[in-house]
């Protein structure tokens, strides 16, 4: 029997829920789930919103229902980052499917084409993030800030190529870091467009960041086209994932280049797109990683005792992650238990829809608690607990079924398209750190894993000293 939605919490004029929402969202909807079930309604400022809790839930409505859920809300705020051509933030539509066909096609170049050179740039960079390391960690260092500048770095070149990092390109990556933590912090003004007054100076740094980013990229992304053209193997010279877009765009039909309302623009953009999602995504689960193995060290060294003896006694690219099978289980708890991205972004309906026999308008913003399905009881026993062990069976071998179950790049047809690179990167970067150096904890230090405040979750600044693996 079809019904309305549950409504959640008491709204208020102008402001909705946000009071009982709090400053951490992902945990108001889930404890709203107890008293309203897994699918019902807030008002964040005047918008109301679908929340959708545990697996069965979002099960039936990103996988069983995928294309109803696969469109995204018009926010004020992305129309400035992406000009309308995003396909990460874009709307549901022919142009989106072509968007999503070249980047797919395209992630699956860097991954298996070594001409993008994609595994000799993560342990290049990951060897500098090493020495940094060590070089500043006999005492104490932050290892988040070293991390993130890391991933920055390799992400861009993983983009661009390797096109040096002058000015512009520092400009650029600190652009890029800006416009996501704007966003993350908890951006109001999309639900409540009247607090663009009350945050002037914030939101107009944020346009120039945006305009600026845009100009950037796309002076390298329309020159690189135009080498394309003159010179058909111009990937040889650089060699990133703009090349590789190029190259899966030339290779469309005819009548997929003449998709109504598709442009250069929106092609070349999707390298923006890889940017912005690669360098957050990728940072925040790595510094997720180094917090955990300096808060429970038997665990980082079971993790390293694992890859010297699958490696044979020899500190080298771990190639597969099947083969690492507790590393694999505690990067899986890890993107588990951190939740970094514990909503997704935003989906909205393509058509009047139903989740649990309850009906949802057409263009209807909804938002998919990914926290409540990684803390689900139903899946998972304790979830409080950072337990590897649940992956692992009495062998120690991966429970593939488990495993599957995490969702940290979303779910359905509006999934990251990078996940598989993203996934890939973690573990490289993850499995090279501990190989060779091993992270301490600072006598004194409480190790908090209660997560800074944002629609996106980093650790709490932490503390380390840092020794290399050969010099213990």
């Amino acid at each position: 029997m079809t019904r309305s939605v549950t409504q959640g919490p008491l709204q208020l004029p102008i402001f909705g829920s946000i009071f009982q929402i709090g400053s951490r969202p992902h945990l108001a909807f889930t404890r709203m789930a107890a008293t309203y079930g897994q699918v019902y309604q807030v008002f964040i400022g005047t918008k109301p919103v679908i929340i959708v809790n545990g697996y069965r839930a979002m099960k039936e409505a990103l996988l069983g229902n995928g294309k109803d859920f696969a469109s995204r809300p018009m926010f004020e705020s992305l129309g400035y980052l992406s000009d309308g051509m995003s396909m990460a933030f874009g709307e549901y539509s022919k142009v989106w499917e072509v968007q999503h066909k070249v980047a797919i096609a395209a992630v699956q170049a860097i991954m298996t084409d070594k001409q993008y050179r994609m595994d000799d740039t993560i342990s290049t960079e990951t060897d500098k993030l090493v020495q940094d390391l060590i070089k500043n960690g006999k005492s104490e260092v932050d290892p988040m800030s070293h991390i993130y500048e890391s991933i920055s770095q390799i992400t861009f070149k993983l983009c661009y190529g390797d096109i040096g990092t002058d000015a512009p390109v520092k400009r650029l990556l600190q652009a890029n870091h800006d416009l996501t933590e704007f966003q993350i912090e908890g951006n109001p003004i999309d639900f409540m467009p009247w607090t663009k007054k009350l945050l002037k100076n914030k939101f107009n740094k944020y346009t120039e960041d945006c305009d600026y980013m845009m100009n950037v990229c796309a002076k390298l992304e329309y020159g690189r086209m135009e080498e394309h053209k003159v010179n058909p193997d111009a990937t040889q010279k650089t060699c990133g994932a703009l090349d590789a877009i190029i190259s899966a765009y030339k290779k469309l039909s005819d009548e997929e280049r003449e998709t109504d309302g598709l442009t250069t623009g929106h092609i070349l953009h999707i390298t923006q797109d890889f940017l912005g999602a690669g360098s957050h995504a990728v940072a925040y689960t790595l510094s997720w990683c180094i917090l955990y193995m300096i808060k429970y060290t038997q665990i980082q060294d079971k993790v390293r005792d694992e890859i010297t003896r699958k490696n044979g006694g020899n500190i080298k690219d771990c190639e597969h992650l099947r083969d690492f099978p507790y590393t694999e289980a505690v990067i899986h708890e890890v993107f588990r238990h951190a939740s970094s991205v514990p909503l997704a972004l935003p989906h909205s309906t393509t058509t009047d829809t139903f989740v649990h026999d309850k009906k949802i308008p057409k263009g209807t913003i909804v938002l998919a608690n990914l926290h409540s399905l990684h803390n689900d009881p139903d899946v998972w026993e304790t979830p409080e607990e950072f337990n590897p062990g649940r992956f692992l069976d009495d062998n120690g071998n991966i429970i593939r079924s488990r495993i599957n179950m995490v969702k940290p790049f979303g779910m359905g047809k509006r999934k990251c398209t990078g996940e598989i690179l993203g996934r890939y990167e973690v573990f490289r970067v993850f499995t090279r750190l501990v190989q060779k150096i091993k992270f301490h904890q600072i006598e004194g230090h409480t190790y908090d894993i209660t997560p800074r405040f944002g629609l996106a979750l980093k650790p709490k600044d932490f503390p380390a000293r840092i020794s290399a693996i050969s010099s213990e």
